[in-house]
């Protein structure tokens, strides 16, 4: 089954994740501006952009720790597509903690999403060292439970 991202979901889960302490006025206006960014630097409609990003920068699997007969092991485990938006979404938050200013975050997000498009963000890089890290523990594939 492929997921597809919709523009409502998209809008609804930046506002949910960008809100804080109930501020839902702030979350909307800093998600406004960041598409308005998205258009003027890369002449290409945002919600394109974004969806590009996202299928460029979403993991496929994630590790988990599993404890047997008194040893631990690093298990790959395949992401569903629910959790995998959320993965991209919180990774997009994560290296922009001002939330003091709507437009610096705007822009920074608006940055984020454009370079991710562009092959060169910090959430490609963090995209492959989850990768990376999957693959060296592939080896525990028989411990499934």
């Amino acid at each position: 089954m492929v997921f597809f991202l919709s523009y409502k979901y998209v809008i609804l889960s930046f506002v949910k994740l960008l809100q804080k302490n109930g501020h839902k006025e702030f979350s909307e206006l800093c998600l406004h501006i960041c598409l308005c960014f998205i258009k003027k630097f890369e002449k290409k409609k945002p919600f394109l952009v974004m969806r590009e990003s996202f299928y460029k920068t979403k993991p496929f699997c994630e590790i988990k720790n599993i404890r047997i007969s008194g040893t631990n092991y690093k298990l790959p485990v395949e992401i569903k597509p629910e959790k995998q938006k959320s993965i991209f979404f919180r990774w997009l938050l994560m290296n922009n903690t001002n939330l003091s200013s709507a437009v610096i975050l705007s822009s920074n997000l608006s940055k984020e999403i454009a370079y991710a498009s562009n092959n060169s963000s910090k959430i490609i890089k963090l995209c492959d060292n989850f990768h990376k890290l999957s693959e060296t523990n592939k080896m525990y594939l028989d411990y499934r439970f």
